[in-house]
């Protein structure tokens, strides 16, 4: 099948706009985690919208590489979520969508590439799939933790960083201030245990 004439072509195209979306969605969500203290998750936030800058830039090499036409316009329709900033339910919803995503709308690309004979695409969906679907778990732990209040709370005692200045403690709550660089619990790094599916 010629690329130009392809169901592959749109679903490309509206990748990356989705992706591109994203990467706005998450640099906006970034600014409203400092806004309210959580400067860790602000750099969570800023590497998950530096990553779909990244799957949006490989989608977009791909859309020209294969297009034959000298200039080319792309109709496509999706839709994207409008939400009030509300952290909390930003992540939870992020959640949602990242694993819809993953396990639903790039795996239905990846068929539709597979069929009309695009391995190469197909593999690049995949690869994203499986991106959406590991962003998908560490959001749905960061909104569970943060609506519990259990984001600086362990069970047991664990390792905490000051992601400002590197101090460090083992213990089952962290800090209200970090005991060297006085920065608020905010800078944290949240323990690898905490994204751990059990």
């Amino acid at each position: 099948m010629e690329f130009d004439d392809s169901q592959t072509k749109q679903n490309l195209a509206k990748a990356f706009a989705l992706l591109s979306q994203q990467n706005s969605k998450y640099n906006f969500m970034a600014k409203l985690a400092k806004q309210d203290g959580f400067y860790y998750i602000c750099q969570i936030l800023k590497n998950f919208a530096k990553q779909k800058l990244g799957q949006a830039k490989k989608v977009y090499d791909i859309l020209l590489e294969n297009i034959k036409k000298t200039n080319d316009n792309i109709n496509i329709e999706t839709s994207f979520p409008f939400e009030k900033n509300q952290l909390q339910k930003s992540l939870l919803n992020s959640a949602k969508i990242e694993e819809y995503e993953g396990k639903n709308l790039f795996l239905q690309f990846k068929k539709v590439a597979e069929d009309e004979g695009f391995s190469i695409i197909a593999n690049i969906f995949q690869l994203i799939s499986n991106i959406s679907i590991e962003n998908s778990k560490i959001l749905k732990i960061l909104s569970e933790n943060f609506n519990t209040k259990k984001l600086y709370n362990n069970n047991k005692p664990v390792k905490w960083i000051c992601s400002n200045c590197g101090y460090q403690a083992i213990s089952k709550k962290v800090w209200k201030n970090c005991p060297l660089c006085e920065q608020p619990k905010g800078y944290v790094v949240l323990p690898e245990e905490k994204f751990v599916q059990g």
